[in-house]
């Protein structure tokens, strides 16, 4: 069963068209990956799912809803969250008000309490620095912090836009075994990623977006081993 859908999508800023007519689909549990060039319209893409941007034309279905029936400020209740390109950390609030806020619309404090334990276990950097202020932290310190937020949230659907950026190696790989961890937990996922290789190897299917369209997309084993992909992402 598609928890997300998305048909004929197109997104238009002023006389530009950003998103061109692109379909794809996110099924319960799965891990989807989006790749493509900088300026390929992933991001906006993204924006467009949780109402950050209004589209043109086309259709979204999240969780049998169709978009519009949902306010956007309403996503997260429905557990539509994400994680954007540069993190969205709030500077001026520690680490554990930033995990906090992600279970904003909770009321179970007992079981928050414990997921944010979970985060500390996972993350024991942020537990070392829950009262430091969130701005202070470094990059992957902060990516940390938003993706512990996004996990307080409940989602049902994560979105991640570019969670690799500008961090450390070392970070990277400790944020894709969370990433992978988190799918484990039956937690449907759609990234989209810089790092295309490492993307797609820990994804079960993905698509390829070229000027605002999707041009290939499959199970992402075979999109690791199609040529096209390894010549124009994977530097090879």
């Amino acid at each position: 069963m598609s928890l997300l859908e998305v048909k004929n999508l197109q997104v238009a800023y002023g006389g530009i068209q950003a998103v061109r007519g692109v379909d794809f689909h996110i099924d319960q549990g799965e891990l989807v990956t989006l790749i493509g060039a900088n300026g390929a319209g992933k991001t906006t893409t993204l924006k467009t799912l949780i109402g950050m941007v209004k589209p043109s034309g086309g259709s979204i279905t999240y969780d049998g809803k169709l978009n519009g029936t949902i306010p956007s400020h309403d996503y997260v209740r429905h557990g539509l969250v994400m994680v954007p390109e540069g993190r969205g950390i709030f500077s001026k609030l520690t680490v554990e008000e930033n995990l906090q806020m992600g279970a904003y619309y909770r009321n179970d404090k007992a079981a928050i309490q414990s997921e944010i334990e979970r985060v500390y276990e996972l993350f024991p950097r942020l537990k070392e620095r829950y009262k430091q202020l969130a701005g202070t932290l470094s990059g992957g310190e902060q990516q940390m912090v938003a993706m512990g937020r996004a996990m307080l949230s409940k989602p049902k659907l994560l979105l991640l836009d570019e969670p690799s950026m500008g961090l450390a190696p070392i970070i990277v790989e400790k944020i894709f075994e969370i990433i992978q961890m988190i799918a484990k937990e039956g937690v449907t996922m759609l990234l989209v990623e810089q790092n295309a290789k490492l993307a797609l190897e820990v994804s079960q299917r993905g698509y390829v977006m070229e000027s605002g369209r999707i041009t290939m997309g499959g199970p992402a084993r075979e999109l690791l081993d199609d040529e096209r992909v390894r010549n124009a992402y994977l530097g090879e």
